[in-house]
């Protein structure tokens, strides 16, 4: 099986967002891996767990993007993705 992380199809990238949190509305950034070809008209959009990371989906995602645009995230507080510390 292949490893997302050893493919060179994979773009990192950080996307800017807006989160709320105690303090109102705070600036930070979502991290997220892309494979497989952007205009493929198919969309797979791969969310981990809580207490995990977008790395669950390493050994899932270069499969799938044989056939289709996909993404994974690091949602809010997990790995590379920005928390508020609220």
């Amino acid at each position: 099986m292949a490893n997302l992380a050893d493919s060179p199809l994979v773009t990192e990238m950080d996307l800017p967002v807006l989160a709320d949190s105690a303090r109102g509305r705070v600036r930070t950034h979502l991290h997220a891996r892309r494979a497989g070809d952007p205009a493929c008209p198919r969309k797979v959009l791969f969310l981990h767990g809580v207490g995990i990371t977008s790395a669950t989906w390493g050994r899932v995602q270069p499969q799938v993007a044989a056939f289709a645009d996909t993404v994974a995230v690091d949602l809010l507080g997990h790995a590379d993705s920005g928390a508020d510390s609220d």
